[in-house]
């Protein structure tokens, strides 16, 4: 079977979002680049990374499994679009490949090091998904929404105009021209401040061409004859209608109908017909903008004036052919993508710098207690989607990523997995809370990265016949749990199955034997803080602490110190009692024998000596060969028990003395 790499890769394309497309087996440098990494950083403080073209769009795949703290991950999406509208920042996040089951909370989100839902002002969360089969169908069917964000990639909102109060200056823009505009303005304070202006001298006006950067002052104020040079503009005026001289904290005003702004609407200042920006200085906040009302004591902090813009008039609306590409407008390459947006008072404005509009933004943080739906092979379920932690059906995740076929076409799929034994596994991962809850975030190809993540999971992937599945890598009892009674071999090899010759042992060198602490970093997560790395150490009882460290990096998928645990302890078990590995022939098997499965071999020892002996072993299978001359190979590892026939490393795994700091 081909393999082949998920996540999927962002890239360019009409849409102008980063979208989904099938990547070679390979890691890019943006993939290794810590910096792109969307794993909790204990760097909070950090500002918000933004996604461009080339980077991967990541797979969630986690389940809170009861309570806070036994699952979920947290993680730091990058930003896909930053909007605002209404007075509220808004970002738009591509957070996974796949449909996430659960929708994240404000209070499940943080803004730097605090939680979204403490900030001052609305917040929410809101999941946008559509389907492969939805947008097939309608390919005009956006499946973004909201206010700031499309699929078109000229749909943007800016602030065009942020006046400070306590700013020394600031600055306004024009609307761009050839752009449809809507605009609002949103009021930013608290208290009192319905006499409160902000007021700007008109000595203090400068005007500068935006596509020569010439000082267009003297020009633009000759074009108005009937407005005095030394006129004071004012911000947060209400004007006629309002029952109060100045707007209220909090105000938001209903937007206009968008207004196609083709040609420039102050095309009268001679020889600048282009975008302008305006300068005010000496700005001042008057508290009784009205004399003939009492003056107010709030606190006006600023106005702002956003724009939404767009190529076209109704973005919701497109037209079939796109005006500027003149291609057929198609948005299916924003299917199978959960996007998220966060609002709320996610920017700060810096007024120690004059005119400054430019937000500071810090790092989003989301607690996803659900991943993506999946096919629940774990619970015998395939046609059945919902959040899984159970690796068995992350492998089958990528294997119908791979296929490319129906969930419920179980037949096809089962003709490459083995699905037999997926719900059995299953449950020996419950048993043992070996969860998986991570973010997949780099290319990965299928096949080696099953093959390397399983045996965290204390499973081994194998091919035979032709089909893949996993295995247990210790024997299991008919309750899926680690079987520490008497053994039964599932073949013995005498000297008389065994062609002469063939049999060979290779015997471990004595340093990849003695005893170590096993370290394993883990990742502690819980929905009360951000998540952190943290690192567990573990040693056999009588070894000694300052024995050499082997490491393990569990951190992509591990969240509980149990599995941590367990894992180690396979290790230091494995290390302490297999001590050598055989590989023989024997003629062709007629009976199936697979990677995993324990095997017993007694031999008679010849020696010159004359004290010949009965020889008997146990192994664990690792690799069966059959050729076409009617020979099988056996390769298998040590796997030693005790006079009771029950094995050593199954029972110091589940039974032996061992230290955990």
């Amino acid at each position: 079977m081909a393999s082949a790499s998920f996540p999927y890769n962002f890239a360019s394309g009409r849409s102008g979002l980063p979208i989904k497309a099938p990547v070679a087996a390979r890691q890019t440098a943006k993939d290794t680049n810590t910096e792109n990494s969307q794993k909790p950083s204990p760097e909070i403080g950090r500002p918000q990374t933004n996604a461009t073209g080339g980077d991967t769009l990541p797979i969630v795949f986690a389940k809170k499994a009861t309570t806070c703290g036994t699952g979920g991950v947290w993680i730091q999406p990058q930003i896909i679009k930053k909007g605002t509208w209404e007075g509220k920042s808004q970002y738009l996040l591509a957070v996974s490949q796949g449909n996430l089951a659960s929708v994240p909370t404000p209070s499940l989100t943080f803004h730097g090091g605090s939680r979204l839902a403490s900030d001052q002002g609305d917040k929410s969360v809101t999941k946008y998904y559509k389907t492969n089969a939805e947008l097939t169908t309608n390919k005009l069917d956006c499946p973004i929404g909201g206010d700031s964000f499309d699929c078109r990639p000229d749909v943007v909102t800016v602030v065009l105009e942020l006046s400070v109060g306590n700013a020394r200056s600031f600055k306004s823009f024009d609307v761009p021209q050839g752009w449809y505009s809507q605009g609002i303005l949103s009021v930013h304070g608290s208290g009192d401040i319905t006499n409160t202006e902000i007021e700007m001298p008109g000595t203090g006006l400068v005007v500068i061409d935006d596509d020569s950067g010439d000082d267009m002052t003297t020009e633009w104020w000759a074009a108005r004859p009937a407005t005095p040079a030394g006129t004071t503009f004012s911000r947060n005026n209400a004007g006629a209608g309002f029952a109060t001289p100045c707007l209220p904290a909090g105000f938001v005003d209903d937007p206009f109908p968008p207004d196609p702004f083709l040609s420039e609407a102050w095309d009268d200042v001679p020889g600048y017909t282009g975008n302008r920006t305006y300068i005010y200085n000496n700005i001042s906040i008057n508290n009784q903008a009205d004399p003939t009302v009492a003056a107010t004591n709030g606190t006006l902090d600023f106005n702002r004036w956003e724009y939404k813009l767009s190529k076209v008039a109704d973005p919701s609306n497109p037209p079939t052919t796109d005006p500027i590409t003149s291609q057929p407008t198609d948005y299916t390459a924003f299917a199978d993508t959960t996007f998220l947006e966060v609002e709320g008072d996610l920017e700060r404005y810096d007024p120690s710098i004059a005119g400054d509009i430019n937000p500071h933004n810090d790092q989003i943080s989301i607690f996803i207690e659900q991943g993506i739906k999946v096919s629940l092979f774990s619970e015998g379920t395939p046609t059945v989607s919902g959040a899984s932690n159970k690796f068995v059906d992350l492998m089958m995740f990528f294997f119908q990523l791979l296929k490319r076929q129906d969930p419920a076409s179980v037949t096809t799929l089962g003709q490459a997995v083995e699905i037999s034994n997926l719900q059995a596994l299953a449950t020996f991962e419950n048993n043992y809370k070996l969860w998986f809850n991570g973010v997949i975030e780099q290319q990965v190809n299928i096949i080696d990265y099953v093959s390397t993540v399983s045996e965290f999971f204390l499973m081994r992937f194998i091919s035979r016949n032709g089909i893949y599945g996993l295995q247990p890598l210790l024997p299991l009892n008919g309750s899926n749990q680690i079987d520490v009674t008497a053994l039964t071999p599932t073949a013995t090899f005498t000297d008389s199955d065994i062609l002469q010759g063939s049999f060979a042992k290779q015997f471990i060198d004595n340093n990849e034997r003695r005893d170590v602490n096993a370290t394993v970093a883990w990742n502690y997560t819980t929905c009360e803080e951000l998540g952190y790395e943290n690192s567990t150490i573990v040693r056999y009882a009588t070894t000694a602490i300052d024995a050499p460290l082997m490491q393990f990096d569990m951190t992509d998928f591990c969240t509980l110190i149990d599995h941590a645990i367990l894992y180690a302890k396979y290790f230091l078990a494995k290390r302490r009692h297999s001590t050598h590995s055989i590989g023989f022939q024997v003629p062709l098997l007629t009976s199936e024998l697979i990677p995993t499965q324990i095997i017993k071999v007694v031999r008679q020892r010849v020696t010159s000596r004359g004290d010949n002996r009965t020889e008997t072993e146990w192994y664990q299978v690792t690799e069966v060969k059959h050729s076409t001359n009617g020979i099988s190979t056996i390769q298998a590892a040590h796997f030693p028990v005790n006079g009771s026939s029950i094995s050593k490393i199954s029972d110091d795994v589940v039974n032996g003395s061992f230290t955990v700091a």
